[in-house]
C-alpha cells in the first residue's frame, strides 16, 4: 500500500506524525472490495464436449421430426389375378422414431457432420384398391409398417450473425431399410408385395424426403429460433448489464471456440471501456467444456461501476464494531492527535472513500493483480451538523491472489 498525503488548509496545524498515526488508525476501518470479474471471455469445448453437447439437443429435434406429415401416395399397377389397378395409400401417420448412437465430426473449417445410426421408424396408414375395369372390384383396410437398422447424417454450418451462432443444414441424408408390413385386413399375398415393392419405391422415397426435410427445418428454424430467443445483454444489478455478444468463432478437428464480448456497461449509459482486450490463447485442460476469462472484462466492471459512481463508501461510527477500544469521534482519538481533538471537541467523526480512477486488473498465469486508487477523506462532523474534512489521504492499493473452483 502506498500513501501520498494531500493537506487540506485545517490539516496543516497538525504535526506530520500525528497525521501518520491517524493514518495506521484509519486504515484498520477502511473498507477494501476487489472487483474480479473477466475481460473477454472464450468458451472451447473439445471433441467429446461437442458429441455431449450434440446429445442434448438431439431428443429435441427428435420431437420435432415426430411430427413429420408425410404425403398421401396414389397410383395403379398391374395383379396378374385382377388386371389393372388403382390404389391409394392415405393418412400416413409417423408413430414413432426412435435413435440409438449419436457422432459428431468436423467436416470443414466451418461445418461439422453428425451421424445418427441404430434408427427406427414404425407408421400407420390406411389402404385402398380398385380395379380399374369392370366388376370394379375394390377393398380397403389398414396397415402398420417399421423399419429397423436404419440411419440419418447431417452436415451442419456454423457462422455468426448479430453476436449469435447461427446453424444451416447444407446436407442432410436418410438412409431406410428392412421394411416389414402387418397388413390387419384384407391380406392377400399380391396385396402384401405390392405394399412392400411401394414401401420400397415412391413411399420410402415420400418418408425420406419428408424426413429430409423435417429436420433440416428442425435445425435451421426450431434450432435458431431458441438462439435468437437468448437474451444477449443480462443485467446485473441495478446499475450495471453485461454484453454476451459472441466476437469469433472457430472450428478444427479437436474444438470448437467461441468467443465473447462479455463487456460491462453502465445501463444510463454506454460507452466502451477504456482498457484493451487481449488475445486468448488456445489452451486446453482436458475438460469436454472449459471457459476462460480474461482482465478485459473485469476491467470493463470496474469501468462502470467507477462511472456510476458506486466506488465509494462512507465510513461512519456505525460501521466500527462496538467492542473497538477506538471509536471515530475526536475524543477517542484525543491522545493520538490532540490538536484534532483542540479544534473538534468531542465531535463524531466520518471517511469517505472513494476510488479517483477506474481500478485496474490483471490475470496472469501465476494469478490475479488488482490495483486500486483512491482518496480517504477524514470530516468531523460539528455539533450544529457541518461537515469539515480534517485531511485526505490518498491511497494506492495492489493485492495478488489467486481465484479456483474446487472439484
Amino acid at each position: 500500500v502506498f500513501l501520498r498525503i494531500r493537506l487540506t488548509p485545517i490539516c496543516r496545524l497538525f504535526p506530520y506524525t500525528w497525521l501518520f498515526r491517524c493514518v495506521a488508525l484509519v486504515c484498520l476501518w477502511a473498507p477494501f472490495s476487489a472487483w474480479a470479474v473477466p475481460t473477454g471471455a472464450k468458451m472451447t469445448l473439445v471433441s467429446s464436449g461437442i458429441n455431449h453437447v450434440a446429445a442434448e439437443v438431439l431428443p429435441y429435434i427428435v420431437a420435432q421430426v415426430k411430427n413429420t406429415p408425410i404425403p398421401d401416395q396414389h397410383g395403379s399397377t398391374s395383379v396378374s389375378v385382377l388386371g389393372t389397378i388403382l390404389y391409394d395409400v392415405t393418412n400416413i401417420r409417423l408413430d414413432s422414431f426412435n435413435v440409438g448412437g449419436l457422432t459428431v465430426a468436423t467436416s470443414s473449417a466451418q461445418e461439422m457432420s453428425a451421424s445418427v445410426t441404430s434408427v427406427s421408424i414404425s407408421i400407420h396408414f390406411n389402404w385402398r384398391w380398385k380395379m380399374k375395369h369392370w366388376p370394379h372390384t375394390s377393398d380397403s383396410g389398414n396397415a402398420d409398417g417399421s423399419t429397423s437398422g436404419s440411419s440419418v447424417q447431417a452436415t451442419v454450418r456454423i457462422s455468426l450473425q448479430d453476436g449469435r451462432p447461427v446453424l444451416a443444414t447444407t446436407a442432410t441424408t436418410v438412409n431406410l431399410n428392412n421394411f416389414d408390413i402387418k397388413v390387419h385386413s384384407g391380406w392377400t399375398e399380391w396385396l402384401y408385395k405390392l405394399l412392400i415393392s411401394l414401401f420400397n419405391g415412391s413411399i420410402r422415397d415420400s418418408i425420406r424426403s419428408s424426413l429430409r426435410d423435417s429436420i433440416r427445418d428442425a435445425i435451421n428454424n426450431a434450432a435458431n429460433e431458441a438462439i435468437a430467443s437468448l437474451d444477449l445483454i443480462q443485467k446485473v444489478d441495478s446499475t450495471s448489464e453485461v454484453d454476451f455478444s459472441l466476437t469469433s468463432q472457430s472450428l478444427t478437428d479437436n474444438f470448437l471456440n467461441f468467443g465473447s464480448k462479455g463487456e460491462f456497461y453502465w445501463q444510463n449509459h454506454h460507452s466502451e471501456c477504456p482498457a484493451p482486450a487481449s488475445p486468448m490463447p488456445d489452451v486446453f485442460n482436458g475438460e469436454m467444456v472449459q471457459t476462460m476469462l480474461s482482465d478485459f472484462v473485469a476491467n470493463s466492471a470496474a469501468y462502470t461501476y467507477f462511472q456510476a459512481g458506486e466506488l465509494q463508501y462512507l465510513l461512519t461510527a456505525k460501521d466500527v464494531p462496538p467492542n473497538s477500544p477506538i471509536k471515530l469521534n475526536t475524543t477517542s482519538l484525543k491522545l493520538v492527535i490532540p490538536q484534532l481533538y483542540q479544534q473538534f471537541p468531542n465531535c463524531a467523526m466520518q471517511v469517505m472513500i472513494a476510488a479517483t480512477q477506474s481500478p485496474t486488473t490483471q490475470i496472469r498465469t501465476s494469478g490475479i493483480l488488482a490495483q486500486i486508487i483512491g482518496d480517504m477523506d477524514v470530516q468531523v462532523i460539528q455539533p450544529n451538523g457541518t461537515v469539515v474534512s480534517a485531511f485526505i489521504i490518498t491511497l494506492q492499493v495492489a493485492t495478488a491472489g489467486k481465484v479456483g473452483v474446487p472439484s
